[in-house]
């Protein structure tokens, strides 16, 4: 299909560790990683990859996409080339958990301190909220009693008009 498996940028492990160490904290503590099993259309995930399995299985990786077409690189090998960022230049927060880029700060060791400095950099410029004055921060985000996204009734009605997919899909 002439995908690209492989880019120079995943030569640098750190930033791949920094990336998973990411995943880790949105996912639970799963990594989630998706990849192809068996036939084509099946997939699997992988959950358990340590910090130190990233060297040695991306250097076995790469000797591996080596041997196909292009040494892996796809026809569309870079994401400009299909319309997307540069991963190199959008990886901000895991390049600087790596020390590859000056930070200000520390970089953040979970997610709600992650949170915090992403809410702090997005409203850096902002000096008032709507009402023209300084808003304190809170200990804790306000309490949310809803929990579903939809109206009663929505999850019944949606099965009750919902068949079971075929084997086939």
């Amino acid at each position: 299909m002439e995908l690209t498996l492989w880019h120079p940028i995943m030569d640098n492990h750190g930033l791949v560790i920094a990336a998973n160490t990411k995943a880790h904290q949105k996912r639970g503590g799963n990594l989630c990683a998706p990849v192809p099993k068996g036939e084509i259309g099946l997939c699997g995930y992988i959950n358990d990859h340590t910090n130190a399995d990233v060297p040695p299985t991306m250097n076995e990786y790469k000797v591996l996409v080596a041997k196909l077409p292009r040494g892996g690189a796809g026809i569309d090998m870079h994401c400009h080339d299909v319309g997307l960022e540069d991963p190199s230049t959008v990886a901000g927060d895991a390049l600087k958990a790596i020390g590859q880029e000056a930070s200000s700060s520390a970089v953040p060791t979970t997610y709600e301190e992650w949170i915090n400095s992403e809410q702090k950099k997005r409203n850096s410029e902002w000096e008032n909220n709507v009402n023209f004055e300084v808003s304190k921060d809170t200990a804790k985000p306000a309490k949310f009693d809803k929990f579903t996204l939809f109206n009663e009734g929505a999850e019944s009605y949606s099965m009750a008009h919902t068949s079971v997919a075929s084997k086939n899909i």
